[in-house]
């Protein structure tokens, strides 16, 4: 998501199909948000970069800041199906290296 209303657009989407088929198949939802240092929030606001020197001694801030956009962007639906377990997963990733 980078912040854009077609982005929230297509998030909301894809977590309301994500819920009714997880509701469907009696399964649970695995939720994931993937951050990297060069997309993310600063004091500015989503979408702009954060340099990597900045994130020595704010990395447990960062992450639980990620960790809200992703708890917001599944409470409404978890709310509403409250039969589904969702685990969430936030994950830095870094261009060159793929998840870490």
């Amino acid at each position: 998501m980078d912040g854009s209303p077609d982005g929230r657009e297509a998030v909301a989407f894809a977590v309301a199909v994500a819920f009714a088929e997880a509701r469907l198949l009696g399964g649970e939802l695995v939720a994931r948000h993937a951050w990297s240092t060069g997309s993310d929030h600063d004091e500015s606001g989503p979408g702009h970069p954060v340099e990597l020197v900045d994130l020595i001694g704010a990395a447990e801030q960062l992450r639980e800041a990620e960790d809200r956009v992703l708890a917001e962007a599944v409470a409404g639906r978890q709310a509403r199906y409250p039969e589904v377990t969702v685990r969430r997963r936030v994950v830095l990733i870094e261009a060159d290296a793929g998840p870490i």
